[in-house]
């Protein structure tokens, strides 16, 4: 989490906005698949529907947002903020795996700015955040019933993309991801403090 040095005026802003902002319509299901062979299912926002939610409350108190796509020593990671009229900004960083691939780089970018913005803006996109990726099965769009979506939006967490390890944070327990130069391992979360040192390691 990174931040302006004075916040008084977008925490004012925000507050407002989110006094303002509906739930955004949970237009997508999940079917996740049990380790015991039964099934369940959830449903969830997509990006589209979320941002359709904020735009025009955050618009109305100065308040915007926009993603960017950075780089460190770790490799490239997502970057979103939320920009007030004052100046004042806040961000978040979501790491980005380092598979080669355009479909997993594009799953990977939309499912951190979903969640990214769901939670710098404070909304609920998701009837369950439980699932664990690999156990999923398919997505259905509830506007279009009768097959799975072809290119989902849904749930794609670090863990379940190339070139990630099975290692896990000591601090927070997220899986860890392999730098894009494979020299290490490193949290998600490694750039927030709050909660100490997050795991980073040799590879």
């Amino acid at each position: 989490m990174s931040r302006s040095a004075e916040i008084n005026e977008i925490a004012l802003a925000l507050s407002k906005a989110q006094g303002a902002i509906k739930s955004p319509e949970k237009n997508k299901t999940v079917v996740v698949k049990t380790t015991n062979g039964s099934s369940y299912t959830f449903d969830y926002a997509d990006l589209g529907a979320i941002t359709d939610a904020i735009k025009g409350p955050l618009s109305a108190n100065g308040l915007a947002f926009t993603h960017l796509i950075e780089t460190d020593e770790d490799g490239a990671f997502l970057s979103t903020y939320l920009i007030h009229s004052s100046g004042q900004w806040l961000g978040t960083e979501y790491p980005l795996p380092s598979s080669a691939d355009a479909k997993v780089l594009g799953g990977a970018l939309t499912y951190g700015k979903r969640y990214s913005l769901s939670a710098l803006i404070g909304v609920c996109a998701d009837d369950d955040a439980d699932a664990e990726p690999e156990n999923v099965t398919e997505f259905r769009d509830k506007k279009r019933p009768g097959g799975p979506v072809a290119n989902p939006v849904g749930p794609i967490l670090p863990n379940s993309v190339p070139g990630n390890s099975s290692k896990t944070c000591s601090v927070c327990a997220s899986p860890l991801i392999l730098s894009s130069n494979k020299s290490s391992f490193y949290c998600p979360n490694y750039k927030d403090l709050t909660k100490g040192a997050h795991t980073r390691m040799p590879a």
